[in-house]
């Protein structure tokens, strides 16, 4: 028997961790391939915009954040957010769609507007918001450490409060 017909030896389970790590390089490619261009046109909501650049945003690789302006040539920049969802995981879909309702609500000049959502074809859900100049709120906070937490924790409670009274069976008492 030659060594190519020998039988291949039983290595045994993989690693601990071996399969979340094969699925995080999986998603990092995934998120490289949908990284949209500057100059790339894209219409949400029957709205068309053009990409003039992505934002450096440090939040992962489930999002880009890119700034864009609406076309035909309004002036307005807006800024649209690229989830990339896993066709596998609807609940991601369902939670995005769900804070993107609950911010649509919200009228407030310290928050900026949602103009419009849409989930394509290739599982990527898009959010176009108001352009906002200036430093994202956890920059923004990053100096006082114990202040950003107790905001954070502000802001899921908040939107879980919004959450609750939006469910069918809600009552205000």
């Amino acid at each position: 028997m030659n060594m190519l017909e020998e039988p291949i030896a039983d290595v045994g389970e993989p690693p601990a961790g071996f399969n979340e790590m094969i699925e995080q390089i999986e998603s990092q490619n995934l998120a490289i391939r949908n990284r949209l261009p500057a100059g790339t046109e894209l219409s949400v909501d029957g709205k068309n915009y053009v990409i003039s650049s992505e934002l450096p945003i440090e939040g992962g690789i489930a999002f880009f954040v890119y700034k864009v302006r609406r076309k035909p040539e309004c002036g307005l920049e807006f800024a649209l957010k690229q989830i990339l969802c896993d066709p596998k995981d609807p609940e991601i879909v369902r939670l995005c769609m769900e804070e993107v309702r609950i911010l649509e609500s919200l009228s407030h000049p310290n928050i900026v507007r949602c103009y419009g959502k849409e989930l394509k074809k290739d599982n990527n859900f898009y959010v176009v918001t108001e352009w906002c100049d200036g430093l994202s709120i956890s920059k923004y906070f990053a100096p006082f450490p114990s202040l950003h937490r107790k905001i954070k924790r502000f802001k899921e409670a908040c939107l879980q409060g919004q959450r609750t009274r939006n469910r069918p069976n809600w009552q205000d008492g």
